[in-house]
């Protein structure tokens, strides 16, 4: 019986342990997700940014050439 129930431990611990790893790979891919929208909204702001300063740039130009 004690044979039997060190199996047991052993076993829970495993996974226990391979519980933990599925939790950590779980949160780093969530991570990079959250990365990766980071990232793509960033590029977005720029090119809007950019954009603006084009419009900005023309309203310029037509007000001053009237």
């Amino acid at each position: 019986m004690e044979d039997l129930n060190s199996q047991l431990e052993l076993q829970i611990n495993a996974l226990k342990a391979l519980q933990q790893k599925l939790l950590a790979d779980e949160q780093a891919q969530r991570q990079q997700r959250i990365s990766g929208k980071i990232e793509r909204i960033s590029e977005f702001g720029k090119l809007l940014n950019n954009k603006r300063k084009i419009v900005n740039t023309l309203y310029l130009i037509g007000h001053f050439s009237r």
